[in-house]
């Protein structure tokens, strides 16, 4: 009966043939994290891999859901070092063939928001502040002083304005700077501070640009969204995709974080500058 049992178990025991893993390289993911995934084979990697690369946009979408920035490949494993941009539960689109049938990823992505929880002290239920009694002569004596502060500083402000004088006959009042220019001062003058923030350069530099394009093509750019500005720039611009694709992705990362990056002055000077020549400015 011994012999037949091990017999029984030499023929099933190859059979039974390990599965592929998938591992991520963090417990926790918020948005905006770059984490690796990785895909393990117990021999090799299949002949037939699916796995997605670049921006990963849903149908119906304009935005992408996450972008792969680096894909890596050796003889067992898949790597792919990932970014996602929104919250929830998500499945990569991946798949391969495993014992002769289609496999897809069923490893369960939680990416969070580092702002959950942020606005839990609030209670929605609170009544509104009643100004009654006391609270109107409070009220009433704020708005007092502010008013005789407003006018004290009028005042003063007239006061000097009449003890300026004009001490050459031929001067002229120097025409207002257009919009564009103004802005290219204030970058330049931002971009000769010791330290820069990089979300505060982010957003002049997108100003300036909105600006200054929307005077170079004659066209109204400055009130649309960064994504809507750029594709503008690719259909009537000429400027490279890949470029545009890198500046929205630094954009969205600087732009609507709630984390500040510093910057030395030649750091962002050259950074500003490599820009410009993106957009063959």
């Amino acid at each position: 009966m011994k012999v037949f049992l091990i017999i029984l178990t030499l023929f099933l025991v190859p059979g039974l043939k390990a599965k592929a893993t998938e591992t991520i390289s963090t417990k926790e993911i918020f948005v905006g994290d770059t984490f690796e995934y990785n895909l393990t084979f117990p021999d090799s990697l299949p002949e037939q891999l699916i796995y997605p690369e670049g921006d990963f946009i849903l149908e119906g979408e304009e935005l992408p859901l996450f972008s792969v920035i680096s894909a890596k490949k050796d003889s067992k494993n898949l790597s792919l070092e990932l970014r996602f941009y929104e919250a929830g539960q998500f499945s990569l689109p991946v798949e391969w063939m495993e014992s002769g049938n289609q496999k897809k990823s069923d490893l369960k992505l939680m990416i969070k928001s580092r702002l959950d929880g942020r606005e839990s002290d609030i209670d929605p239920n609170e009544p509104p502040l009643l100004f009654s009694g006391t609270y109107w002569y409070r009220l009433v004596l704020v708005l007092l002083i502010l008013f005789l502060s407003l006018y004290l500083i009028y005042s003063l402000y007239l006061m000097w304005k009449r003890r300026i004088k004009i001490v050459d006959a031929t001067w002229q009042p120097v025409a207002n700077l257009e919009k564009h220019v103004q802005l290219k001062n204030e970058l330049d003058s931002y971009l000769n501070s010791p330290q820069l923030s990089s979300r505060q350069l982010t957003y002049l530099f997108t100003s300036y640009i909105k600006w200054e394009f929307s005077h170079k093509l004659q066209a109204k750019l400055h009130h649309l969204t960064d994504s809507e500005f750029l594709s503008y720039l690719y259909d009537h611009y000429g400027a490279e995709e890949s470029n545009l694709r890198e500046l929205r992705n630094f954009f969205r990362e600087h732009k609507y974080t709630e984390f500040e990056i510093d910057l030395n002055q030649k750091d962002a000077q050259r950074l500003v500058a490599s820009w410009i020549e993106k957009l063959k400015l």
